[in-house]
């Protein structure tokens, strides 16, 4: 028998190193795996913070529409009982109290009914002209009233109701946070009376009741404020066109 003094010193190296074998620092295929699902893993959860972000917003984008095709159909129930018409925007009951378009409609509305988009908080938002709580964050065209006549214009008068606008998102002014509007004048001469809250778009009820959710155009060229498009298919007026004349282009 040798010994391990006895050996050559490479030799005896050899046998320190068999007598105590260094750890093997090489992962596993088990370590391995494990490494790999760690960047998945967050790769998976900016995913799921992406969806959850999406449905939140689309949820949000919900709720309004939900809200403004209430609102267009306690319109189009006010104008059965009051002759076709539309309420006027607003008008005074002395000692600095007001009565607004969206006042009318409790009746035809479920009670203390939230009439706000959720992006669009109004709390201690104030109406621009007169100074009393505004009542929703949507805004009454206000062409059904004062515009073609003294009075209201009868909406059943109205040619192509699918494409006028009826009630426009609004909100608190851009400029100035603590106002807003009850009417819908026109997005791009009034732009800071009317948000797009819902990635740069805005929910639109028409004149039949449907609501459309509609981009504005970067950009407007030769606009008619009257009768012009205010986005896709929906228009200020009677899809572009005066009252009894549809024929020919719209006014854009």
């Amino acid at each position: 028998m040798i010994l391990k003094s006895q050996l050559p010193p490479n030799r005896k190296l050899l046998a320190v190193q068999l007598e105590n074998p260094q750890p093997n620092n090489k992962p596993t295929g088990k370590s391995k795996s494990i490494w790999l699902l760690i960047p998945l893993v967050a790769v998976l959860a900016v995913v799921a913070r992406a969806m959850m972000e999406t449905e939140r917003v689309e949820s949000q984008k919900v709720a309004c529409i939900t809200i403004e095709r209430r609102l267009s159909t306690a319109l189009l129930l006010y104008g059965q009982d009051h002759d076709g018409c539309l309420p006027m925007g607003d008008y005074s009951l002395g000692s600095n109290k007001w009565r607004t378009w969206v006042d009318l409609l409790h009746s035809y509305l479920a009670q203390d009914e939230k009439l706000f988009c959720p992006l669009l908080p109004m709390t201690d938002v104030k109406e621009s002209t007169h100074g009393y709580p505004m009542p929703s964050s949507y805004t009454l065209n206000e062409r059904f009233f004062g515009k073609f006549s003294t009075g209201p214009y009868p909406i059943d008068n109205l040619e192509i109701p699918a494409q006028t606008a009826m009630i426009v998102e609004g909100g608190p002014f851009k400029s100035k946070p603590a106002v807003g509007a009850i009417l819908y004048g026109d997005l791009y001469t009034q732009p800071e009376r009317h948000n797009t809250p819902h990635d740069g778009k805005l929910n639109v009820a028409a004149a039949d009741g449907h609501v459309v959710t509609l981009k504005p155009p970067a950009k407007i060229i030769d606009h008619d404020v009257l009768y012009g498009r205010l986005a896709g298919t929906i228009f200020n007026w009677n899809a572009g066109y005066p009252n009894g004349h549809t024929a020919g282009p719209p006014h854009e």
